[in-house]
């Protein structure tokens, strides 16, 4: 959520850098950079992109300059723990990346990969950053302006090429967007043609909200998707139902833990002393432990990105609740098994429902010696 903030801000402090001239500016950019890599990592790309934009322009004079490089030394300071910490636990940053580009993600064209990008502004916003681009490339008033569009460059055709999903882009739009605006607001000086540009934008955006905000009834949403005929891309290699990955994954969490907290309550004492739900993904597991509480079921565990860094949690694998999966490959892992409910939510992802849900018991291999191998970076 901090992205867009902070790639606009790094345009902020560059735009500061250059109406004022003070080296200075520098500073908070490395700040802002700093925050936003202790909070994704996906603003690297971006640094690079940038660096590479900024070279192509009169700006790179601040190479001579010594405030450049105590930005970037704020910026290393500020992240090196992170860092630390991602090199102790075996660079996990790298291997969730890596199982995105060998796989996971959709690989598309570059002209779908741009297409993607229309999609996730709407027809409107699409035309102001493709006139913001515009005016980096035509006479900008500004050298961010130019160093910009040519960082939007690199960055598709990295994310393209390296199969990453297409609103990996996304935050760089309202900078963009700032460019584009200034840039329309100088061509359009008749106060009708403005008044026309206004409509224009208040039907096409009443057209396009309820495809990003969730202000119809959800069967309603289903008829009208239909009838326009939209259906954005996951960006994964998902089975997608009746409503987008990111709607459908607003539905389910809570029924998935009262039907666990149900289950779970319904175990003999000794059973649910020892009894533990494993979701076989983060929103699974975090379903449980958010939801979960006010039912009484004990925190989740999963081999899922960061849920496998937590371990076991003091469970033994003698009893385990969980959602789908093989029954040959728990007769192998469990002394025994039983369904003993079903996860039925209709509007959720596909593989969040119409399954049963097992209580398995005693596993044949301790869970703290097993556990490498519930491992899932993705």
């Amino acid at each position: 959520m901090f992205q867009p903030l902070t790639w606009l801000g790094l345009g902020w402090a560059l735009v500061r850098l250059e109406q004022t001239g003070d080296e200075r500016w520098w500073l908070p950019f490395g700040a802002i950079a700093g925050f936003s890599l202790n909070t994704k990592y996906l603003i690297a790309f971006y640094l690079v992109a940038l660096a590479v934009g900024l070279l192509a322009t009169r700006q790179r004079k601040s190479l001579s300059s010594p405030w450049i490089y105590l930005a970037s030394l704020l910026a290393v300071l500020m992240v090196l723990s992170n860092i630390l910490w991602q090199r102790a636990h075996g660079w996990p940053f790298l291997e969730i990346g890596k199982a995105g580009a060998s796989g996971k993600n959709i690989e598309m064209s570059l002209f779908e990969f741009f297409v993607q990008q229309t999609i996730f502004t709407g027809p409107v916003a699409t035309v102001v950053w493709i006139c913001g681009l515009w005016a980096g490339v035509v006479r900008p008033k500004l050298v961010i302006a130019r160093a910009v569009p040519i960082a939007w460059l690199l960055l598709l055709l990295a994310f393209d090429v390296s199969h990453g999903k297409a609103n990996y882009l996304s935050a760089i739009y309202p900078t963009v967007l700032g460019f584009g605006a200034v840039r329309i607001e100088g061509w359009i000086g008749n106060a009708i043609l403005r008044a026309a540009a206004l409509v224009g934008v208040v039907v096409l955006g009443a057209l396009a909200a309820p495809l990003t905000l969730p202000i119809l009834p959800v069967d309603v949403f289903i008829r009208y998707q239909r009838a326009i005929g939209f259906m954005p891309s996951a960006g994964e290699h998902q089975i997608l139902g009746e409503l987008p990955q990111y709607y459908a994954d607003m539905f389910g969490w809570r029924e998935m833990a009262e039907k666990i907290a149900a289950i779970y309550w319904s175990l003999p004492p000794q059973d649910r002393a020892r009894a533990v739900f494993y979701g076989e993904n983060y929103g699974e597991a975090a379903a449980i432990d958010v939801f979960g509480r006010r039912l009484g079921l004990p925190p989740a565990i999963s081999g899922h990105n960061n849920y496998y860094m937590w371990g076991p949690r003091g469970h033994d694998g003698s009893v385990m609740i969980i959602i789908g999966g093989s029954t040959e490959h728990y007769a192998d892992l469990f002394r025994s098994f039983e369904v003993a409910g079903r996860i039925e939510t209709p509007h959720a992802m596909p593989y969040e429902t119409g399954k049963p849900i097992y209580v398995l018991r005693n596993l044949k291999t301790p869970l703290e010696d097993y556990w490498p191998n519930v491992k899932k970076y993705r």
